[in-house]
């Protein structure tokens, strides 16, 4: 179930479950679920997207660096082969 914004703010939302996830999101219902509509629909990425790091989200700023560390590896090879071969 995705929230929208034709129900924020709601004290009642009505949701249309498919066979397949019904079982799902009964047993959320059954476990911890305080009523709110944010927690039956919430999941690790929309979780992970909130928590921040440098003011840019978790997942953003784990990439960038794993982007920054290849790039520098990969320039510090071209510069040895550079070296290597002159």
């Amino acid at each position: 179930m995705k929230s929208s914004m034709a129900v924020n703010g709601c004290r009642r939302v009505v949701g249309v479950v498919g066979r397949g996830h019904m079982q799902g999101v009964l047993k959320a219902l059954s476990e911890n679920h305080s009523g709110k509509f944010k927690t039956l629909t919430s999941t690790r990425r929309r979780k992970a997207m909130k928590e921040k790091v440098l003011g840019m989200p978790k997942p953003v700023a784990q990439r960038l660096t794993f982007d920054i560390v290849i790039g520098g590896l990969g320039w510090l090879l071209y510069e040895w082969w550079v070296k290597a071969h002159s």
